[in-house]
């Protein structure tokens, strides 16, 4: 289950990204769930793809408690449907943040991928336990970063985490 912000046909470096992958994963006999949380809601298959589109951000930057909450019901109740083998966030963000709020429903490993600078600098912050990154950092079973400048930087911030760091190309 692939948590991202957005996926085609919305555009953008992400979408690309994730379309390109999943088509791969496709090729390699796996059945890959893309959840998008910038629109919705609405369940499609696109180019073999289940795409579930459920507008999380929105409920999420309302700041309305009962928003939140509908919205950690319907990520847990997704997870929990999906029954995923896997799952896969970005640096930050709404799905981050529902992942985090739902992980003990359907619990698997997470990978997490950094795409470039900013994002290692996002981490930087407070990473403590009790944090959104802390807990990110925690969870995450691999770190995938797209090029080794990222790798580089991020092992050079945290040592302790480079054996579950990666170099995945885009």
């Amino acid at each position: 289950m692939w948590w991202l912000p957005a996926y085609p046909p919305e555009v953008g470096g992400m979408e690309v990204f994730a379309q390109q992958t999943t088509q791969q994963l496709l090729r390699r006999g796996h059945s890959p769930t893309v959840v998008a949380c910038q629109s919705g809601p609405s369940d499609e298959e696109v180019d073999g793809v289940r795409v579930i589109r459920e507008p999380f951000a929105q409920m999420l930057e309302d700041a309305d408690p009962r928003s939140v909450v509908k919205a950690r019901r319907r990520a847990a109740r997704l997870k929990s449907d999906i029954a995923p083998d896997l799952y896969h966030v970005h640096y930050a963000g709404p799905p981050v943040l529902l992942h985090l709020l739902t992980q003990e429903t359907a619990p698997a490993p997470t990978i997490l991928t950094l795409h470039n600078e900013p994002h290692v600098a996002w981490l930087r912050g407070n990473t403590d336990g009790d944090t959104v990154r802390g807990r990110l950092f925690e969870l995450a079973s691999r770190i995938s970063c797209v090029s080794g400048p990222v790798l580089r930087q991020l092992v050079a911030y945290r040592p302790s985490i480079s054996h579950r760091v990666v170099v995945i190309p885009n």
